[in-house]
């Protein structure tokens, strides 16, 4: 299963200035893929630093001239930005070599400007196959160099590395260059990068995953997830690669490289096609025309299924090798050449065993397989390529575009956290912080694997994974720039202007919201200044007929917002009751404030509300009859008051009384206090101990699980936004009661599957429910009894009496269940029947990790045990979590007792046979004997007086056996 996960940092900026804007989509000489109209779509995403914004803007320059692309000079990519991050699209962008820049604006003034030196819209091969396609390992081989920039990849050739391939960065291709995720050197493809952009005109990439001396068959055999052999080593494949870093391969190879490189190079970037360059193998080992065939085809297959179900190859016509004649094979080039008869979307490509030393002298290394540079073979296999990469191939190939990188959507909760969640739905996901790692990897640390994550501080990105396994990565999200600039500051210390401050969230129905500007039209800046019946504002906010601004307050610093509300003098008299706007504000998610219809002629509205008590400020116009010449609304001079300074103490709670007693609480209210900015809430206090908050709408309170013949001092004050607070009111009641249940159950856990019933109820006769509804779980209303199948949490509560409603029980109380140990272990004895206190040795099977062994007689935990027993013992062992065992079968070890008044051994019940050790059996007077002693029993008969063996006793031969007249051992 392949990653996909996130991240963020900036590979390549060639220009910040003003403030500071990054960019980290796209990458610098990066190429996308371009569709069969010649255009892409580019995703631009990063993070700013202003505070304030109308939009971000993006241009493609030309780098030959210096001059913008006709319909791409700085384009509105995203309107009013908000939190630090933005993420936009370029639409429909023509295939070419470009120079991206980046600015934001506020009402039209640049903020803050960057650039991409090069980006491009091409095309994007991945290349597969054997050492002819890889490149040839050998210091004496170096490949061909690109002259053009527009020939890039990522220079990080991994052959045979089982690791995540790292965030690419690209670069042009030089005769260094490994392209990733395979490539040993630049081969051929510095050349053919040349040739194609000579033809095209436009950029290519290329990337590489071939394996040197793969056969078809360990293609298909990988594939499809087996192992497999090296054809020339017969060593598991990467081995014979470098037996130091790879001393037992590397498993998946060679497929695991080319569904990598699919799943993160195609899927960042696209892909025109895969150019197919193997067959030599194949001809050495005699492969058939129909093998080849159907091996050729599954590999195509399993690339579709795994990157894109369209996904287009181009097969080269390739066998040649000289290890013996004849040196190429019909059925390979057979096999090669009917491919595109056979499936579609794949392409016949060059016959290279045309290129040799025979036609081509020099063409080939002394083993006369691999393509040379000086001998000019590169050159050839490029032109090869190149011949059949024509335009004819371009207009027929269906290329895949780029996967489009997924978006984050970072909000602030109330306890001032950034949650960040992936929009759209895919099949794993992977966070990463990238200001710790230092990149984006997909291999970084995992911080976490939902679509969501919640953090305080950190930048993120996120890496999807789609259903074939392709990779994506998000835009960068800056926690810090999210909680810093998405509220307004922390702490007041005077009045402030809206439009000055820092916004959640600002939507417009035309354009942006404009800064201290009129709302022109779709334009950043393209308002006039700010005049409302004939009086001009500096300060203010610009909008359309529908709208909406967000703002995220500290809580208890503004405690008022005013603004003259009415259409900007700018908008033609013409609109004199037509259209019509309505202003609305909302606290805390709540309507509090609604004006009337506003037109162009209508009177100026002064709004002046109170705002203390909300964390949350939004501001909305609606449209009463569209009109998008006369409804441009104005909040002119909005202005938040800082509530800083204010010393007035609320009035106390009046009338405080106790209601409703009963054995479980009490219930108090109180009359509402006042202030003259207003009351937050209520402190209440219990024998002068505070022990909970609530609102200034809330005007009684219920104090739950009481002590019997307690009794209690109830006080209750009002406190303000600035917290001032009231005298106290206080209430002395005693009240009667308590309710307890115990399972005594240790830690609180139990074991799923299994019951048990409370071992202490105060008093009876309550009833038991769940607090909660869960699955699998069941409580036995009146005994208690208590089980559960699945392995969680379980909220319970203990009821007496239903009087006062919210106040039924003194209190829930929590059980957990555990998961039984895995294992449950079998025990062996070395002994069954031995002498009284002789040595016994017992060893059990291990447990699962996270469960302890257990022994009925001993504290040990280990595997094996020493026991001496004295009489017939039962011996048992468990495999335990916490308080969950599961134990293993019984074994009894019989003792003989070291002295008998007398013995008589009768058969079968005596007969002894594969003794461990030897046994004695001892009489202080006689014994007597019918048994069967078979082998390799070990037996020794003492008597004090007689020892008398009657007819029935036998020894088997190899039973060792001794009979002693002699009194019992001390």
């Amino acid at each position: 299963m392949n990653r996909l996960l996130c991240c963020i940092i900036v590979f390549f900026i060639s220009k910040i200035s003003f403030g500071q804007l990054i960019i980290s989509a796209p990458l610098n000489n990066a190429v996308y893929q371009r569709s069969s109209t010649n255009t892409a779509n580019l995703i631009i995403s990063g993070t700013y630093s202003s505070s304030v914004l109308s939009s971000i803007q993006a241009r493609l320059i030309n780098p030959d001239n210096s001059q913008p692309i006709s319909g791409f000079d700085w384009k509105t990519i995203i309107n009013n930005p908000s939190k630090g991050y933005f993420y936009g699209v370029l639409s429909n962008v023509p295939a070419g070599w470009y120079l991206l820049e980046v600015r934001s604006l506020k009402s039209g003034l640049v903020m803050e400007t960057s650039s991409i030196n090069r980006v491009g819209v091409g095309d994007v091969f991945m290349i597969a196959g054997q050492s002819n396609a890889q490149g040839y390992f050998n210091n004496n081989y170096i490949g061909t160099s690109a002259s053009s920039p527009k020939v890039v990849t990522h220079n990080n050739g991994m052959y045979c590395s089982p690791n995540d391939i790292p965030f690419p960065s690209l670069s042009q291709i030089t005769s260094t260059t490994k392209p990733g995720t395979a490539g040993l050197d630049s081969w051929c493809y510095g050349a053919l990068g040349d040739n194609i952009v000579n033809t095209t005109g436009l950029p290519v990439a290329f990337f590489n995953s071939g394996a040197a001396g793969s056969s078809s068959d360990n293609w298909v055999v990988s594939a499809n997830g087996g192992a497999t052999n090296h054809p020339f080593s017969g060593e598991p494949f990467c081995k014979e690669y470098d037996s130091g870093q790879y001393p037992n391969g590397t498993s998946g190879m060679p497929y695991l490289n080319f569904r990598k490189g699919l799943n993160l190079y195609n899927s960042m970037f696209g892909a025109r096609a895969v150019l197919w360059h193997q067959g030599e193998t194949d001809k050495y080992y005699g492969v058939s025309q129909s093998t080849y065939s159907q091996n050729l085809q599954t590999i195509i297959s399993k690339s579709r299924t795994h990157f894109n179900d369209n996904l287009p190859w181009v097969i080269a016509r390739v066998s040649y090798e000289n290890a013996f004649q004849p040196y190429t094979s019909s059925a390979i080039t057979t096999a090669q050449t009917n491919i595109p008869n056979t499936l579609s979307q794949t392409f016949l490509g060059p016959d290279t065993d045309l290129i040799n030393n025979t036609t081509y002298p020099g063409s080939r290394d002394g083993q006369d397989l691999h393509f040379t540079l000086n001998g000019g073979g590169l050159t050839l296999l490029a032109n090869a390529w190149s011949n059949h990469l024509d335009p004819a191939f371009f207009t027929n190939s269906v290329p895949i575009p780029a996967s489009v990188s997924p978006t984050i959507i970072a909000t602030i909760s109330a306890s001032n956290q950034a949650v960040m969640t992936t929009v759209g739905s895919y099949s794993s996901y992977k966070w990463i912080r990238t200001d710790v790692s230092g990149n984006s990897n997909f291999g970084n640390v995992s911080e976490g694997t939902t679509n969501t994550l919640t953090k305080t501080s950190g930048t993120y990105r996120c890496w999807v994974t789609d259903a074939k396994g392709n990779q994506q990565i998000s835009n960068p999200i800056d926690v810090t720039k999210v909680l810093q600039m998405g509220q307004v500051t922390g702490t007041c210390t005077a009045h402030g202007y809206l439009s000055e401050q820092k916004y959640y969230q600002a939507l417009n129905g035309e354009g942006p919201v404009e800064f201290n500007k009129t709302n022109g039209g779709e334009a950043d800046g393209d308002g006039t200044s700010i005049v409302l019946k004939g009086i001009p504002y500096d300060k203010g906010l610009g909008v359309s007929g529908n709208s909406e601004v967000v703002y995220k307050l500290p809580a208890t610093q503004f405690y008022k917002l005013t603004a003259k509300l009415g259409i900007g003098d700018e908008v033609s008299s013409t609109c004199n009751n037509t259209g019509g706007v309505v202003y609305k504000v909302y606290g805390d998610g709540n309507l509090v404030y609604t004006s009337p219809t506003v037109f162009r002629n209508s009177a100026l509205i002064n709004l002046d509300l109170n705002i203390i008590a909300y964390k949350e400020l939004k501001l909305t116009t609606e449209e009463v009859a569209t009109n998008t010449t006369c409804n441009k609304a104005i909040w002119a001079d909005a202005t938040i008051f800082c509530a800083n300074g204010d010393t007035t103490k609320p009035t106390s709670p009046g009338n405080l009384i106790a209601q409703d007693t009963t054995i479980t609480c009490l219930n108090f209210t109180w009359a509402a206090s006042t202030d003259d900015i207003g009351v937050a809430g209520y402190y209440i206090y219990k024998n002068n101990i505070k022990i909970d908050s609530v609102s200034a709408t809330t005007l009684s309170y219920y104090l739950k699980g009481l002590g019997i013949n307690q009794s209690i001092l109830f006080g209750v004050e009002a406190f303000d936004f600035k917290n001032n607070k009231s005298i106290r009111a206080t209430k002395t009641i005693n009240i009667p009661g308590n309710i307890t249940a115990d399972y005594g159950n240790e830690g609180g856990y139990f074991c799923s599957g299994r019951t048990y019933l409370p071992k202490n109820m105060i008093p009876n006769g309550g009833t038991f429910a769940f607090n909660g509804t869960y699955v699998g779980a069941t409580v036995n209303t009146t005994t208690g009894a208590f089980s559960a199948t699945l392995n969680d949490v379980y909220n319970l509560q203990y009821t007496l009496g239903a009087n006062v409603p919210d106040c039924i029980y003194v209190g829930g109380f929590v059980l957990g269940t555990l998961s039984p140990p895995l294992n449950t272990p079998t025990i062996t004895s070395n002994k069954t029947l031995v002498n009284k206190d002789s040595l016994v040795v017992l060893s059990s099977s291990t447990c699962d990790v996270g469960a302890t062994l257990w022994w009925n007689f001993s504290a040990a935990t280990t595997a094996t045990v020493q026991a001496f027993p004295s009489d017939t013992t039962t011996y048992k062992a468990a495999c335990r979590k916490s308080q969950c065992y599961n134990y293993s079968n019984e074994i009894i070890v019989k003792t003989i007792p070291n002295c008998h008044a007398a013995l008589n051994l009768v058969s079968p019940k005596y007969n002894l046979s594969n003794t461990p050790g030897t046994l004695y059996f001892n009489s202080s007077n006689t014994l007597e004997a019918q048994n069967t002693l078979s082998p390799a029993a070990k037996i020794n008969y003492n008597a004090a007086q007689s020892i008398l063996l009657k007819p029935g006793f036998s020894i088997e031969p190899g039973v060792i056996f001794s009979a002693k007249i002699q009194n019992c051992p001390n």
